[in-house]
Parts: structure tokens; C-alpha cells; sequence
């Protein structure tokens, strides 16, 4: 049986955020590899070419993580990009995630377990070369109409209570003129990424239709707590804007 060694370089320009990031990683099974600049990052990628996995922070000086990806790209196409920054435009993140080059785009601050998870399947995937035949994740995630009500209907004959939130993206069907259908099919991936990777962890998500979307969560919340869940769903849309 062939041994896979598992490589990711971590890309930012504040050494603190690497830090964290490598703390983070401390307890897989990971080779972990630190650049604090694009530039760096390209010098170390030339002298290692068991790196599969690059997560690069988008707003560094003298090259972007975009740019360093899109290098990367040209040089080294098996090699996976991921951008995670605390800062992003939305018409940046749907030419990234359009580009190919970049294979998702997380937000900071990020959640050490969803943060893992994440990097587990994608390395999962570019192994079995699912990664190949798509590029986009999110939606596929997501339980649909009907798998989602016959969980309700299952938890309420087991009298589970329950907490349920309806999300409906404000005129989603704008998007389809303005961006095109295969744009608008890209933000939605990225809108439902953002939800699996914040949503509370033994809770559902399905899609009802276009953009609307439901959680349901298996107990009966307090209004602090309900605040809060709200406050994680929505953060990470609020860096976007």
C-alpha cells in the first residue's frame, strides 16, 4: 500500500496568523510548510514538490494571494489553491473561484475544526481525483427539499424540539441577470460553503429552492444563543460586503 505524503504551505504575511495556523495543524498528520510573502512562497514550492495544498491569505503587499495562485497555476497546475482572508470584494471572490485557480475561498477568523475538516477533504478529493471533475463545492452539500423535511418529520415524531432558520438571499434572481447563470451558480456554491463551514455542528441544511435555504437545529435555543448562531451564520457574508 502506497503512503501518500500529505503537504500544505501556509502563505501570509503576518507571522502571528501563521502562527496559528501551524498550531492548528500541530496535531494531524500533516507536513506543514510557512512563507510569509507570494514571492517566498514560489521559492519554496521550487524546492518542494511534494507540496500539494497551498492556504494563502488574499491581501498580501507586492503579490496577492490571487496572483500567487494564479502563478502557481501556470507552474505547478496539480498543486490546490485555497484563499483564506478576512477581507474580499465579491466580484474578487467569483473571478478567483471562476479563474479555477483557486479551489475555495474561506474567511478569517476562522474555526479550527471547520478550518481542518475542510483541508481533510480536499486533500481526500485531489487524491481520488474527485477534485478534477469539480472545482466548486457547496451546494452539493446541501440536503434537498424533500431530505430536509422528512428529517423534521422524523425528529418531531421523536419529539425532538426544534429551532428552525429560514435564510433567503434578497433578489438571488438579480444575480442571474447580472452575472450570468454560471456566475450566479458560483455564488450560490460560495453561499453555501459559508453556511456548512459556520453552521452549528448537529444541525441540517438544505436548499429550498434558488436561494433560499433552512437550518434546523435538534433543541429549542435561548434568544443569546439564537443571537449568536444568527451572528456566525452572517459574519462571514458581512466580510464580503
Amino acid at each position: 500500500m502506497t503512503i501518500i505524503k500529505k503537504t500544505l504551505l501556509l502563505v501570509d504575511d503576518e507571522p502571528s496568523i501563521l502562527r496559528a495556523l501551524k498550531r492548528i495543524f500541530r496535531s494531524t498528520d500533516y507536513t506543514v510548510l510557512t512563507a510569509e510573502s507570494g514571492e517566498q512562497a514560489l521559492e519554496i514550492i521550487k524546492e518542494n514538490c511534494q507540496i500539494q495544498l497551498i492556504i494563502t491569505d488574499y491581501r498580501m503587499p507586492f503579490m496577492t494571494g490571487g496572483e500567487l495562485l494564479s502563478s502557481v497555476k501556470i507552474l505547478y497546475p496539480e498543486i490546490i489553491g485555497i484563499i483564506l482572508s478576512g477581507h474580499a470584494d465579491m466580484n474578487i471572490v467569483l473571478r478567483a473561484l471562476n479563474s479555477g485557480e483557486v479551489y475555495q475561498f474561506l474567511t478569517k477568523p476562522f474555526d479550527k475544526g471547520s478550518l481542518i475538516d475542510v483541508v481533510d477533504l480536499t486533500f481526500k478529493q485531489n487524491i481520488t481525483g474527485k477534485y478534477k471533475e469539480k472545482k466548486v463545492l457547496g451546494v452539493t452539500q446541501l440536503l434537498s427539499r424533500r431530505e430536509l423535511m422528512e428529517s423534521l418529520k422524523r425528529w418531531m415524531e421523536f419529539d425532538t424540539l426544534t429551532t428552525v432558520y429560514y435564510l433567503d438571499v434578497k433578489n438571488f434572481q438579480s444575480f442571474n441577470d447580472s452575472l450570468g447563470f454560471d456566475g450566479a451558480d458560483q455564488l450560490l456554491a460560495l453561499i453555501a460553503q459559508l453556511l456548512i463551514l459556520n453552521k452549528p455542528e448537529a444541525s441540517l441544511l438544505g436548499q429550498m429552492s434558488g436561494g433560499e435555504f433552512l437550518l434546523i437545529t435538534p433543541e429549542i435555543v435561548s434568544e443569546d444563543k439564537n443571537q449568536q448562531i444568527i451572528k456566525t451564520l452572517l459574519s462571514p457574508f458581512l466580510e464580503l460586503v
